[in-house]
């Protein structure tokens, strides 16, 4: 990745792994993150990177459409 980046980034499976890599390579580029995995490690690895973290079963329809209404409200449109 190059260049600065601004807003939000919303990263699923953002607790371990390619998530989290993700996760560190956006944030260091500038981006805000939403850390959204179903393993509580988010809120740890929200904190490292002065994000948020919700905490969500991606294939549950109504929780992620529950979690990217909270999102939205907490950073608005994204």
């Amino acid at each position: 990745m190059n260049g600065t980046l601004s807003g939000v980034a919303v990263v699923t499976g953002g607790a371990s792994g390619i998530g989290l890599a993700c996760c560190k390579e956006l944030r260091a580029r500038g981006a805000q993150i939403a850390v959204v995995d179903r393993d509580q490690r988010a809120h740890e690895i929200a904190k490292e990177l002065d994000g948020r973290a919700w905490i969500v079963d991606v294939g549950d329809e109504h929780a992620i459409e529950r979690c990217a209404a909270e999102i939205e409200r907490n950073y608005g449109m994204v």
